[in-house]
């Protein structure tokens, strides 16, 4: 069995859409959510796209054979929403279906897995553990890659080094101290932007320090206007580098309001180059939380115009802003209360279960950090079939 979505085709061309919902429990640790995933839609007769915490995150590739995906999780209770939908950009005519549409999304083995656990050997007793090899939990195979050359369009800046100093940029009197228990924060009212070693920025346009909207005090940065009447799809990136090989993991905690409006333009966010989620139009500020994995990390938000290379676009909602803020952006470590770096030189840190054969040992081997580390090699396994978990 799989879970298939519905068929909302309609000769009205209605647009229509069907949710399936997953809500994790309340004392699930950080993690990923792995899942296998056929996703048999065609723009624009219908489309799949999932939320966590009823954020947009953003829609998978189109697939005709299931791939593995992953949702990476912080601690806590989460809800994960995947949304199909027919006719989503609302056309009144649709033209010919090619003949490998699906028209369909089908679902299956889906399963969660702490930060640092990784799948035990195949075990065919062990019902509801997949058997196939999966990929690891800060990659994704079948993501979208992050775009690292944008269309440029003539005279049009390509990198933060072209913008003036922020000399003339007064700083402001808004509080700049860092929230408790943050390890990183950035509120931009120092006024140097993107100086900061930290952030870089670059495209078809640059993103730069604005008043027009903050979250608190009174800098942001903005997203550039990349609107042309040639409708030509550019984008610009903002990136943001902890180069950190010490971090333990947290999460990225930011204050975004993206302005933007299918078709029209969209805010995309990667990290280390792979897509995680887009956001949905809002006109205020929403807060984004990111789960970073240990060690160093670019976070890239881009801002994008005409993301679905359209010939014609219809008229912006009166409400459509057109642009990306974000403001106070912090990393935040996760709770230590599911770590363990096995620095006690044993398995005591946590309630460790075993099965199997007793050949895992914690010993100073191969440590990531500190002095020690567990692990378990083929050759400690007795016989052959055997396992140890």
């Amino acid at each position: 069995y799989s879970i298939k979505s519905p068929d909302l085709s309609n000769e009205e061309l209605l647009f229509k859409s069907s949710n399936v919902t997953l809500t994790t429990g309340v004392d699930w640790p950080a993690g990923t959510l792995y899942f296998s995933i056929l996703d048999g839609v065609e723009i624009p007769f219908d489309d799949l796209v999932y939320y966590v915490d009823g954020q947009f995150r953003g829609p998978f590739p189109t697939s005709a054979a299931f791939e593995t995906q992953i949702v990476q999780l912080p601690p806590g209770q989460h809800t994960i929403t995947f949304s199909y939908m027919f006719n989503p950009l609302n056309v009144p005519l649709l033209p010919p279906e090619s003949p490998n549409r699906i028209g369909a999304v089908f679902i299956d083995d889906v399963y969660f897995l702490p930060s640092g656990v990784s799948l035990p050997p195949t075990m065919p007793n062990l019902p509801g553990i997949p058997t196939e090899p999966t990929t690891s939990p800060a990659l994704s195979a079948t993501s979208p890659a992050l775009s690292a050359s944008p269309t440029l369009v003539q005279g049009e800046p390509t990198s933060s080094s072209a913008l003036p100093t922020p000399a003339s940029v007064p700083s402001t009197f808004a509080p700049t101290s860092t929230p408790p228990g943050a390890l990183y924060y950035k509120g931009f009212e120092k006024g140097m932007f993107p100086e900061d070693p930290e952030w870089s920025t670059e495209g078809d346009g640059l993103w730069a320090l604005s008043t027009e909207q903050a979250k608190s005090g009174v800098y942001s940065i903005k997203s550039p206007d990349l609107s042309n009447e040639d409708l030509i799809t550019q984008s610009a990136n903002v990136t943001l580098n902890l180069d950190d090989p010490d971090f333990e993991g947290g999460s990225l905690v930011l204050s975004v309001l993206s302005g933007t409006e299918d078709p029209q333009d969209e805010l995309a966010y990667f990290v280390d180059g792979e897509l995680i989620g887009r956001m949905v139009s809002q006109f205020e500020f929403e807060t984004l939380e990111i789960a970073l994995g240990p060690g160093s990390h670019e976070i890239t938000f881009q801002y994008q115009y005409n993301q679905f290379f359209l010939d014609s676009l219809p008229p912006p909602s009166p409400n459509h802003i057109g642009a990306v803020f974000i403001d106070d952006v912090r990393v935040m470590p996760f709770s230590d209360t599911f770590f363990d770096g096995f620095e006690t030189g044993d398995f005591s840190a946590l309630d460790w279960e075993f099965s199997g054969e007793q050949a895992w040992v914690v010993d100073e081997t191969l440590p990531f950090e500190g002095s020690f580390s567990a692990h378990v090699r083929t050759e400690d396994i007795s016989t052959s079939g055997n396992y140890s978990q």
